[in-house]
């Protein structure tokens, strides 16, 4: 990438390089590395996390001069405590380098759909309230030894969320632990579905020779073209257009309503004239 002559560089959901002045952040640090000096354009639809830093990570993509180190940003910015004095003279040294539109703005001239979320509130039978408290009493133990020590912080949260869903989700997350299988899309029904799909565009361009990629392009060619329903994890909830979609339900509702609009947003596309969700919750 770096001994590409580029006239201009796009990189969409930017959002993910926001860690990149994290000395572990190998990926962002690599394309920091190899664009620098390149004209840059930095995309996304995802407020950040109210962390200053993450705002100097993106803006060391564009320059790495303009604020300094780490350290000296902090200095000027995180640590100073008239939090008025300190937003002006944030905004006035980004106002070069950062535009950002809300959504307000553009209604002038995008007539959005409005937004029709029907929330079912869920009280837990006998049965789950025994069962959430049995798995959190397992995952409070000292030592798991179905989960690898490294992960169990991770792991842990995964498992907590998916409690949160259902027994029915918890049950065949806890039955993947033991047979190391689930979620892999290794069935003969998604390996005939990526194998038609690569047949199909092995001319054209489509492919991109990321595995994980093309097969989640290929299941939502699959679910426009000829499927009916699409039951899709986090994963699905960016980097990927719905719009042919009529009906989106939320199963399980994160607590951070980022996600949410992330989901949505999957669906609800610029230009629409007529479109349906649903949003449901088993809380």
């Amino acid at each position: 990438m770096k001994a590409i002559s580029w006239d201009l560089v796009i990189i969409d959901e930017a959002h993910r390089l926001r860690n990149v002045y994290k000395s572990g952040n190998i990926t962002g640090t690599r394309l920091r590395r190899a664009l620098s000096g390149k004209r840059k354009l930095l995309l996304t639809a995802t407020p950040l996390q109210n962390n200053l830093m993450e705002l100097f990570g993106l803006v060391s993509i564009i320059d790495e001069h303009v604020f300094g180190d780490a350290r000296t940003f902090r200095d000027m910015y995180v640590s100073v405590n008239n939090e008025e004095v300190r937003n002006h003279a944030l905004k006035q040294r980004l106002k070069q380098f950062c535009k950002r539109t809300l959504r307000k703005q553009v209604t002038e001239y995008v007539n959005y759909t409005s937004r029709i979320a029907i929330l079912q509130e869920y009280t837990p039978a006998a049965d789950e309230e025994t069962l959430y408290n049995y798995v959190s009493d397992y995952l409070r133990s000292d030592k798991l030894y179905a989960l690898p020590q490294g992960q169990r912080t991770l792991i842990t949260l995964v498992l907590r969320k998916l409690l949160a869903s259902s027994s029915f989700a918890i049950s065949g997350t806890l039955n993947s632990l033991i047979d190391r299988l689930n979620g892999s899309n290794n069935d003969e029904i998604s390996k005939r579905i990526y194998a038609e799909w690569k047949e199909r565009h092995k001319n054209d361009g489509t492919i991109s020779g990321s595995r994980q990629a093309d097969m989640k392009a290929a299941f939502v060619e699959e679910f426009r073209d000829r499927a009916g329903v699409l039951i899709g994890t986090e994963a699905a909830a960016e980097g990927i257009n719905l719009q042919f979609c009529s009906l989106i339900v939320n199963y399980d509702l994160p607590w951070n309503p980022q996600r949410i609009e992330q989901r949505i947003g999957r669906c609800h596309r610029y230009g629409q004239t007529l479109w349906f969700k649903n949003g449901w919750s088993k809380q």
